[in-house]
C-alpha cells in the first residue's frame, strides 16, 4: 500500500526513515506539515486504513494545489518500507 505525507523542500530528513528528526525539523522551522494535513483531511476511526490514506493523499494534493510558496512537497513510500 502506498503511503504519502506532506513535507517541505528544505527538510533534510526522510519522514519514513527518520521520523523523530523529521518532526523536530518541522517544529523548529514552524512549518508543521502534519498539522496542515490534519486541517484538510477528513479522516475517521470509522474508515479503513486504506480509506484514511486515500483521504490524506487527497488533502495533500489539495494543499499542494493551493500552496503559493512552493515550500510543500509530497513524499511517498510503500507500507513495507515505512520506518524499516
Amino acid at each position: 500500500m502506498k503511503i504519502s505525507r506532506l513535507s517541505t523542500v528544505d527538510n533534510p530528513h526522510n519522514y519514513f526513515k527518520e521520523p523523530d528528526e523529521w518532526e523536530a525539523w518541522e517544529n523548529a522551522t514552524g512549518m508543521r506539515a502534519t498539522r496542515m494535513v490534519g486541517r484538510f483531511a477528513y479522516t475517521s476511526d470509522n474508515l479503513s486504513v486504506e480509506e484514511n490514506e486515500a483521504e490524506m493523499e487527497r488533502a495533500i494534493d489539495e494543499i499542494l494545489k493551493y500552496d503559493p510558496t512552493g515550500v510543500f512537497i509530497k513524499v511517498s513510500s510503500t507500507l513495507d518500507n515505512v520506518w524499516a
